[in-house]
């Protein structure tokens, strides 16, 4: 598997890892998120927890509450929160031509919509100067 183009199940991997360093209050369902996240690379949920972390900090700095980024509980309303605010950086398209190289250059099997999208690519040329 390409680290481009994770599965849910590779997200979800990915979001625990990451919470591992991250207080993440009990309500927030891991796995849930990792099935409203398709298209996120792990940079891309990195982004997504620190977006949350940071909103819960200035809210407790609003409230003169423990300003320690180690105070920091991240609730699901801040997950929430972040969604809105970070998409994907890759767009579907994208995400499918990286996993295309990956798997030619590995020798694995395209999907048809990848073999689609070399046949457009192998007509293209580049020269450089």
């Amino acid at each position: 598997m390409s680290c481009f183009f994770l599965h849910q199940w590779g997200r979800h991997e990915v979001l625990q890892t990451l919470t591992k360093n991250l207080t993440v209050d009990q309500e927030v369902d891991l796995r849930e998120l990792s099935e409203r996240t398709e298209g996120y690379t792990p940079a891309d949920l990195k982004s997504l927890l620190v977006t949350a972390q940071l909103t819960r900090l200035e809210k407790q700095l609003a409230h003169n509450d423990d300003t320690t980024l180690g105070s920091v509980v991240v609730q699901q309303e801040d997950i929430d929160g972040a969604l809105d605010e970070t998409k994907p950086s890759l767009s579907r398209e994208q995400l499918l031509f990286y996993d295309m190289i990956y798997k030619r250059f590995r020798g694995e099997t395209l999907t048809s919509e990848q073999k689609i999208m070399a046949g457009r690519f192998e007509k293209q040329r580049a020269t450089l100067a």
